[in-house]
């Protein structure tokens, strides 16, 4: 946590009189969670982020006549230094529960591709105060009062502890002990330090593609090696044969508690619980026997102003071999016009889909409509042995 931020003892959350719960439909949006945010009146989109504290675009914060308070000095995910400031608003209500003189940072986020305009983020100073179940099949996220929450039945229940400001689970990678952040703000699956790697020898022990784009962040796009891994077990929550990206940005790696991170692409088809009174995170999974495909394209998209771009294109994947290049925006997949809005599906897709399947794409490039024949392929083997 940032040292002389708020913390969320500083902030009332208030629920209305007689009111324990409140549950609001939510966007999922290149895994990222939306829910519709009222702050001194305007209404703006935020993300519901667990990896972050409450932040606000520098545009809403100018939009809103905010001062800059305190000055902060960061390293991003990519190792980039920026400043970052602290500033306090009159109110901020998520449908009927309102928080007095909420505290946020202000960050430079214009760089992120949204297929809406980026706004903020419902981080720790928020969350920390409420029960809050993010419901990813049905679009929903309620809110609950600590003191009459009780833990839901038929869920993997996971003792967490604080990482800074982020919940961390334990649990084991084959018979390993690690330690794993859960964050929503995050696209990935599992992400694992290059230093557990080295240690584990997973380089070697399972097997891998060429580094590539993997996750955005609300720092932008970070890079890492795909992985096929044997077993991950975290208390009665188990996950056999899943996909993970060894990452390649420095930062964790001086991190002996904290040895990877579990992001959207996990937590997509799940009712997740976040209890940080009690220090619990609470899964439900109905699919109770997961199968972790990962992307046989090579394609990394992005929402690019309503539309699909092509951020990067992995070495030797399907789209390497078909010549499709970083910055053509995605018109049409077999035959159907798509949008940003259209991500999730596209990328299902891509990953569901069998080895050799034939998908029909039209990209812009330069002003001008390329048909292009993507025969997928896989990138890392269905299971690790």
């Amino acid at each position: 946590m940032l040292s002389g931020f708020a913390h969320a003892s500083d902030m009332g959350l208030l629920f209305p009189h007689g009111f324990n719960h409140e549950t609001l439909p939510i966007n999922i949006i290149n895994n990222h969670v939306y829910v519709k945010t009222i702050i001194n009146g305007h209404v703006y989109s935020m993300i519901v982020d667990t990896g972050a504290h409450d932040l606000l675009s520098r545009r809403v914060a100018k939009e809103l006549g905010l001062k800059n308070e305190e000055k902060y000095s960061i390293y991003d995910l990519n190792g980039n230094h920026q400043y970052i400031y602290s500033t306090e608003a009159k109110d901020m209500r998520i449908g009927r529960l309102e928080m007095n003189s909420p505290a946020f940072l202000v960050l430079n986020t214009e760089q992120i591709s949204q297929s809406e305009p980026f706004d903020g983020i419902i981080g720790y100073e928020w969350l920390s105060q409420v029960v809050t179940t993010i419901n990813y099949r049905d679009r929903k996220i309620t809110f609950t009062k600590p003191d009459v929450f009780l833990p839901p039945q038929k869920t993997s229940a996971i003792p967490f502890e604080l990482y800074h400001h982020i919940p961390l689970i334990h649990g084991y990678l084959g018979h390993r002990p690690v330690g794993v952040t859960v964050d929503t703000g995050s696209t990935g699956l599992i992400s694992i330090s290059s230093s557990l790697a080295k240690e584990m020898d997973l380089y070697n022990k399972y097997p891998t593609a060429p580094k590539s784009s993997i996750a955005s962040t609300v720092n932008g796009v970070i890079s890492g090696i795909p992985i096929r891994l044997d077993r991950l077990e975290f208390g009665s929550l188990v996950l056999n044969s899943p996909y993970g990206e060894i990452t390649a940005v420095s930062n964790n790696d001086r991190d002996v508690q904290r040895n990877g991170n579990m992001g959207g692409a996990f937590l997509k088809d799940k009712i997740i619980t976040f209890d940080y009174k009690n220090k619990h995170i609470y899964i439900k999974d109905e699919s109770v026997n997961s199968v972790f495909n990962y992307d046989k394209s090579g394609l990394f998209l992005v929402p690019y102003h309503h539309m699909i771009k092509i951020y990067s294109v992995a070495d030797g994947s399907a789209a390497y071999t078909a010549h499709i290049t970083p910055g053509d925006i995605l018109y049409s997949v077999n035959n159907q016009e798509v949008k940003a809005k259209d991500l999730i599906n596209i990328r299902s897709l891509l990953v569901n889909s069998a080895e050799g399947v034939e998908v029909s794409l039209v990209v812009l490039r330069n002003g001008n409509a390329e048909k292009i024949n993507l025969v997928l392929k896989n990138r890392i083997p269905d299971r690790a042995n």
